[in-house]
């Protein structure tokens, strides 16, 4: 996907699903809120979900948004990079910046084999 490809795709998501893990443990993964707004990113938890209680400031972190109505409509972008807790986030659900390092994304409805774009 083009960077603006990427951009409104993200404008059009509320939802994500957050990974991390510490360095030599199994990863923890959690749908949680997602906020975007020009290459802002950012995340909301339940509070009692257990990778709020593992993640801390700088820790890693993949955001994933997507979408998946039907196969040829299969979108995705993973953002990769450091999450930073808001500091007004302990009342209600922990929200954390993410400082995005790495973008991968994909389109399905851009497939050669898409009968759509015969």
């Amino acid at each position: 996907m083009s960077e603006d490809e990427i951009d409104r795709f993200l404008c059009s998501r509320s939802t994500a699903i957050v990974v991390a893990g510490p360095a030599g443990a199994a990863p923890l993964g959690a749908v949680g809120d997602f906020h975007y707004d020009t290459g802002t990113v950012a995340f909301s938890l339940h509070p009692a979900d257990p990778i709020v209680g593992q993640l801390g400031d700088g820790d890693r972190v993949c955001c994933i948004a997507e979408q998946f109505p039907s196969y040829y409509e299969i979108k995705s972008v993973m953002l990769h990079g450091y999450a930073t807790r808001r500091r007004d986030s302990d009342r209600g659900a922990p929200t954390f910046d993410l400082d995005v390092d790495k973008v991968v994304s994909f389109d399905f409805g851009k497939l050669t084999s898409n009968p759509a774009r015969a």
